[in-house]
């Protein structure tokens, strides 16, 4: 029997590290809202608490929502100067370099 969290908890352990990430978060729309559904790091610890992307300062808010309303992936190799972003509190507060935000999308609509 599959797991959901288990599931989750794994695919976001092989992207990061495909990815050659520190960190990672998987966001998606539950009833309208975007939610965090897991956030995970390198060191192969993953947080599977929801919360809504409103309540969450360990993700980049402003790029998300620029994600969601684009429906476009954002690619920085320095977020931390980019002048649209850089005022983000995640941004500032770990002066992030490289960062990768990509919508996932169901028949051209968000999920």
């Amino acid at each position: 029997m599959i797991h959901l969290d288990h599931l989750i908890a794994t695919l976001m352990q092989v992207v990061i590290e495909n990815a050659g990430a520190e960190t990672g978060a998987l966001v998606l729309l539950e009833e309208d809202q975007l939610t965090v559904v897991a956030q995970c790091s390198g060191s192969r610890q993953c947080d599977l608490e929801k919360l809504t992307v409103a309540d969450c300062a360990t993700i980049p808010v402003s790029v998300i929502h620029s994600v969601e309303r684009t429906q476009e992936p954002l690619v920085f190799d320095d977020a931390f100067s980019e002048l649209s972003f850089s005022t983000d509190p995640y941004i500032q507060h770990r002066q992030t370099r490289s960062l990768l935000c990509m919508p996932m999308l169901k028949q051209n609509q968000l999920i």
